[in-house]
């Protein structure tokens, strides 16, 4: 069995617990079988509430990382995707960085932001691929087996000095982001 911060959080309260039963007694002024019995309960009470603390925070901490195992952007929207998301926007600042298009030192800051949204299935990468601009992906994936394949997170391009930013649908309804 391996201690963590969690076990040592228990003893410390339980220490502590037990010097509260202790003193905590004999400031009620209570004497023999009494000062005993009042010991007792109040440590075994703290006691139950030092275990049940530790307990909750050993399975939060146990929880965690399944909940944030998201590997790579292309994977679902979740408690890894804010960190996914920073991968893509990174990913489009690099290669606008090294675009012919614009002058050097351009970044995704200082262009003009236009978001397509909307439902999963309705047609956003259709729209960007098709709508004449001729934009060029910066980041993200459209094409999967040959044909346009659904957005799993984003998908930023750049057309006509603006960025075109597409958000996936399930992307939108994650509160977390």
């Amino acid at each position: 069995m391996q201690l963590s911060w969690q076990h040592f959080v228990g003893g410390v309260g339980l220490v502590f617990a037990a010097m509260f039963a202790w003193f905590g007694a004999l400031w009620l002024n209570l004497q023999g079988m009494n000062l005993w019995f009042v010991r007792l309960c109040i440590f075994l009470l703290l006691a139950l509430i030092i275990v049940g603390v530790v307990w909750w925070l050993h399975n939060r901490e146990r929880n965690k990382p399944a909940a944030q195992a998201s590997p790579g952007y292309e994977g679902a929207p979740g408690a890894g995707a804010g960190e996914d998301i920073l991968l893509i926007l990174r990913e489009a600042e690099a290669r606008l960085a090294s675009s012919t298009q614009l002058p050097r030192g351009t970044g995704l800051s200082s262009l003009p932001v236009i978001f397509l949204l909307g439902e999963s299935g309705v047609g956003k990468t259709c729209v960007a691929t098709q709508s004449g601009l001729e934009p060029e992906l910066l980041s993200g994936q459209v094409y999967q087996e040959g044909s346009i394949a659904p957005t799993r997170l984003a998908n930023l391009w750049f057309a006509r000095k603006a960025v075109f930013l597409e958000m996936g649908g399930k992307t939108l309804g994650d509160a977390g982001l």
